[in-house]
């Protein structure tokens, strides 16, 4: 500990007159651009609580879409509480993606899928009334259509 407390005014003088490539400069505030490695992003992302109910509500909208919709071209709309009530009943296996969802966490969630670029999910209100609407999310078919 001693050698790094006597080095330590060397090497912030080191960092202060370090002059870094113009690929590294950022916004004035913090002066380095971000960086997030892909991959630990990927992971971040698939362990937050939103991607399972992702996973869930992409089967549910390829269910309802396949065998539910008699009229492909109108998008389910279901408030909060019909949409977890819908959830419920098709994915009671799903039970810890299902765990803490009520009418407050789920319209939350779906929020933060909208953000994240589920364009495929929309918040919608009908005479005052809070509703999704969910459609086929075409990135799916493009998925499935690459594995086989």
């Amino acid at each position: 500990m001693e050698l790094l407390a006597k080095e330590r005014p060397f090497f912030a003088r080191y960092l202060h007159d370090l002059e870094l490539p113009d690929r590294f400069l950022g916004d004035p505030r913090f002066g380095i651009k971000e960086y997030v490695d892909p991959e630990l992003e990927i992971e971040s992302t698939n362990q937050s609580l939103e991607h399972g109910l992702q996973e869930i509500m992409e089967e549910f909208a390829v269910d309802y879409y396949n065998d539910k919709n008699s009229d492909p071209g109108k998008p389910y709309w279901g408030t909060s509480t019909q949409l977890l009530q819908e959830l419920s009943e098709l994915y009671s296996e799903a039970p810890k993606v299902m765990e803490g969802l009520n009418h407050i966490t789920l319209p939350k969630r779906i929020t933060t899928l909208i953000e994240r670029g589920c364009d495929w999910l929309e918040v919608e209100y009908r005479k005052s009334r809070r509703g999704f609407i969910v459609r086929k999310p075409t990135h799916l078919e493009d998925e499935r259509s690459n594995v086989a």
